[in-house]
């Protein structure tokens, strides 16, 4: 068969639309839940009995058990904290090495450096996905998000997020 000359596809670049940058990041966090699910069960089968409940008798359980027992709030504060570093671990590695997470992947998504060069060092991966460390520092970051249309650990990181679509 012979070469068409067919012109290339073109690849444009658009800011990522904020319901696939969400709809990306909770694809994320159920990975990331289902990675760090043996420490919840750990800790879970710790200070439950297996008996089958409703979910309403498990949760008033879990609260009383809970008020009842420091070192179970100790170790609930534990895995809170290991399931931090786990997700900051999982979108860092992943943003440093592929530029993209599972979640953006099935989204078409990719972390950009706003720099010269396209692809971002491992010191903005780790400063852009810093605020997942501090809980209350999210609320500053989405806030920031709805005003500036921008998250402001991407403007610290001097990165984008940005949708790849094929033309």
């Amino acid at each position: 068969m012979s070469d068409l000359n067919l012109p290339k596809k073109r690849k444009m670049q658009i800011n990522a639309a904020l319901w696939k940058r969400i709809t990306a990041f909770l694809i994320d966090f159920v990975i990331i839940v289902f990675i760090s699910s043996p420490l919840f069960s750990a800790v879970g089968n710790s200070f439950l009995q297996q008996t089958q409940t409703d979910f309403f008798s498990t949760i008033n359980k879990v609260s009383m058990q809970v008020n009842n027992n420091p070192d179970l709030v100790a170790k609930l504060n534990i895995v809170n904290f290991l399931f931090m570093i786990i997700a900051f671990l999982y979108f860092t590695f992943l943003e440093y090495k592929i530029n993209q997470t599972p979640g953006k992947m099935i989204l078409n998504l990719n972390v950009k450096s706003t720099k010269k060069k396209k692809k971002i060092s491992f010191w903005q991966a780790a400063v852009r996905n810093l605020f997942l460390l501090i809980n209350f520092i999210i609320i500053i970051d989405i806030f920031y998000y709805l005003f500036k249309g921008d998250r402001l650990s991407d403007v610290l990181a001097k990165t984008k997020i940005i949708e790849v679509i094929s033309a």
